[in-house]
């Protein structure tokens, strides 16, 4: 018998799905909940094999940042996420939080059942888009390390003032902000900021920083 439970906002899809459940020989719905802390209360009291769990509840992804907490009360628990919308972004999130499945409340009820299964078999059985969506995220993942290896490697080549006008240009301070900053002629700056582009093999710095932006560069740096 697999032990599932609800947590959904939502009291009359709760009820739609606790009336789908009974209708299974081998699933017993063990408890529903309808906010966060209901849900945590929830896993910390009742074993429960699956949980389908609404992303959007208190806030839009309200589910998605409970994942961790939940686990940690129950490590063998299996969720499932639950969603009225499709978001590459929060499916990304989700698995990587620890989701067993994405589902759509839209899906049929079939597919909520067989997903239901595998996570409780632990078989990986992700759908087509699923999965395409989860090797796209990897594969940018390990777009934006090579990246940042790359710049970081030609940060090091910078001298200490070419690394300080980079770092103000990069949180917005213009050429000029920059000179007076450093009690220099906005000139300098400029030639600095030659040898930067050089260095980088860059055709400008607007090209730059928004590189450099695209992964956060200085954020974890400056950290």
């Amino acid at each position: 018998m697999i032990h599932v439970a609800l947590c959904d906002d939502m009291k009359e899809f709760c009820d739609s799905y606790r009336d789908l459940l009974k209708t299974y020989d081998d699933i017993e719905l063990v408890g529903i909940a309808n906010d966060s802390e209901g849900c945590k209360r929830l896993v910390e009291n009742v074993q429960i094999d699956v949980l389908l769990l609404d992303i959007c509840m208190e806030k839009k992804t309200s589910g998605i940042n409970i994942i961790a907490d939940l686990k940690e009360l129950q490590p063998e628990m299996k969720i499932i996420m639950l969603t009225g919308y499709f978001s590459e972004d929060l499916v990304f999130t989700a698995f990587s939080n620890g989701a067993s499945d994405y589902i759509e409340k839209s899906l049929n009820f079939e597919e909520v059942v067989l997903s239901i299964r595998n996570a409780y078999e632990n078989k990986q059985h992700l759908r087509p888009d699923i999965s395409k969506i989860l090797v796209e995220k990897t594969k940018q993942m390990n777009e934006s390390h090579k990246s940042i290896l790359f710049m970081v490697n030609n940060l090091i080549k910078l001298s200490s003032g070419e690394f300080d006008v980079l770092h103000d240009a990069y949180y917005g301070l213009t050429y000029k902000e920059i000179a007076n900053k450093k009690f220099v002629e906005e000139v300098t700056v400029r030639t600095l900021v030659s040898r930067i582009l050089h260095k980088f093999e860059c055709k400008s710095m607007e090209e730059l920083l928004k590189q450099m932006h695209d992964v956060n560069l200085f954020e974890l740096l400056d950290k």
